[in-house]
């Protein structure tokens, strides 16, 4: 029996719809699992989070899964994506016919705004507001999703779907630079961006990690036992040129 082949494809709405969003949430619940091992994030203020031993903090996740889940681009994530800017792009990762993993660059001119529709709703604004101008692309493009399930990214999968969109987005001259977000509990994800010529633009908030290592050195599987625990950044803002 032949071994399965891994494939990159644009995202497909009537097949991908469903389990897309569900990746999403599930990707960000994975980052409460991960730190009920490695210890608690808590919301210190809206860009600082600290993480302890002692415990965690559930609903602060659970609101953050939210948020995301709430961004404008899942409203719609075919017209998003696939009819907002031709450098845009929604791709699915796949070995055979089983799902492997996501990303998604939003090269619109909505690319940089952190606006969802629960601050839309709160500010009394349309719900779906977003900038309307269709085949409009941004000199900086987001990073807004990027999920591979956990038993995969040990042989790097990740990298290859990184590699693809990061081509299919730059291959639009009008895309100067590319700007992504790795937090404390996805140390895989900046793994994936350094190795891809991305650099630290930006350092946001503070942790403490009840490890041996802070996790952005790539050490989040040490043992706790005994840990000192450090301080380190709670997340890292990458941009890569051209």
């Amino acid at each position: 029996m032949a071994a399965p082949v891994a494939k990159i494809r644009p995202f497909v709405k009537d097949e991908d719809n469903k389990v897309v969003l569900f990746a999403l949430g599930k990707a960000h619940m994975e980052g409460l699992a991960a730190a009920n091992r490695k210890g608690t994030l808590h919301h210190l203020k809206p860009s600082q989070l600290t993480l302890t031993r002692v415990g965690y903090n559930r609903p602060s996740f659970e609101e953050r899964t939210q948020q995301v889940l709430h961004g404008l681009d899942l409203v719609d994530l075919e017209n998003y994506y696939l009819h907002r800017s031709p450098a845009s792009g929604l791709w699915i990762l796949e070995l055979g016919s089983k799902f492997v993993g996501v990303i998604a660059i939003d090269a619109s001119l909505d690319s940089l705004s952190e606006e969802t529709t629960i601050s839309i709703a709160k500010a009394g604004k349309p719900k779906t507001k977003t900038n309307k101008s269709k085949e409009a692309t941004s000199d900086v493009a987001s990073i807004r999703h990027f999920y591979v399930q956990e038993e995969y990214r040990k042989v790097f999968i990740q990298d290859d779907l990184l590699e693809y969109a990061l081509e299919q987005t730059f291959s639009h001259r009008a895309v100067k630079s590319v700007r992504a977000t790795e937090s404390a509990v996805t140390p895989w994800v900046g793994q994936a961006l350094r190795k891809q010529g991305f650099e630290i633009d930006e350092v946001v908030g503070e942790a403490r990690y009840a490890a041996l290592a802070n996790p952005f050195e790539g050490l989040v599987e040490e043992a706790l036992g005994g840990a000192e625990e450090k301080e380190g950044p709670a997340m890292m803002i990458y941009t890569r040129f051209r």
